[in-house]
């Protein structure tokens, strides 16, 4: 019986420490460009990048990681431009 509570509590654990984990990721701000051709987003801001999207007609906002992801955007460096 006790090894069942402990097991219990220790999976409680390990899956709670995921879930956090991945709420603190969503939650993190990230800066997009609002045109759909670029597909990246960075996680500070970019001067090349800003540039880049002035160029493409599009303004630079800051938004949720979660939002990033739905607008199928994907993580880049700044030296990838």
């Amino acid at each position: 019986m006790k090894k069942q509570i402990i097991l219990g509590l220790v999976s409680v654990m390990f899956f709670s420490s995921f879930i956090e984990n991945n709420t603190i990721e969503q939650n993190q701000n990230v800066y997009i460009c609002s045109n759909p051709k670029l597909k990246c987003y960075y996680t500070r801001p970019c001067k090349d990048f800003s540039d880049f999207c002035s160029k493409a007609k599009g303004k630079i906002y800051k938004v949720s990681l979660k939002r990033a992801k739905a607008l199928g955007k994907e993580k880049c460096d700044c030296g990838e431009i």
